[in-house]
């Protein structure tokens, strides 16, 4: 059994050059490095890093047709990733939640950029990108929000797989620490096994 530390003590930090792990941390950095390769990954829609660039943001949110999905670029752990299904007259409106005013919108991009959710960095990036819509053909129907697959390899091998599902405790949020559930995935057979939620 390998718990969270030993695992980013003794495999991730000791298999990965720093420059990688940096990489990893920082969303924005790493969709551009992944897109590069030819890597699919949600659509940015904006990346902002000043308070002044909120004001023209509005109009692009409320071209986003199947909403979107706000969060810190160097953020971890789901603190103030945000899923909203739209934005229209003046208002946007969370997965689950009331709807917010420009003024609580230009807040939560002030709290993002200033750092308040990035651990030992003073100043950060507001990552806004598409929301994605799951397929139901390989989970369960009706999840308030995107599951997310995850499967670890270690020097190019599989060796670890689950499958975290969103509820309506994480907000629609596919992270462990907000309240979704994760479930084991044995690779050999591709079907789950146990399951996590909390400390249950």
């Amino acid at each position: 059994m390998i718990g969270l530390n030993r695992r980013n003590r003794d495999l991730v930090a000791r298999e990965n050059p720093p420059k990688m792990i940096a990489l990893a941390n920082d969303k924005v950095a790493c969709k551009k490095a992944l897109q590069e390769h030819k890597i699919r990954t949600p659509d940015m829609i904006a990346a902002v890093r000043s308070s002044g660039e909120v004001k023209d943001l509005f109009r692009l949110l409320e071209e986003q047709e199947h909403g979107f999905v706000i969060k810190p670029s160097q953020g971890s752990q789901g603190r103030a990733v945000m899923l909203f299904s739209k934005a229209a007259e003046g208002l946007i409106y969370p997965l689950h939640g009331l709807p917010k005013n420009k003024k609580e919108l230009q807040f939560i991009i002030a709290s993002i950029i200033s750092g308040e959710y990035t651990a030992g960095r003073p100043v950060d990036c507001a990552l806004i990108e598409e929301r994605l819509r799951p397929s139901t053909s390989w989970v369960m129907p009706e999840l308030p929000g995107a599951p997310d697959l995850r499967v670890i390899v270690y020097r190019g091998n599989p060796v670890l797989a689950m499958v975290r599902l969103p509820t309506i405790e994480s907000a629609g949020r596919a992270n462990l620490h907000r309240g979704a559930v994760g479930v084991g995935i044995d690779l050999q057979t591709c079907t789950t096994t146990f399951g996590i939620w909390k400390d249950s």
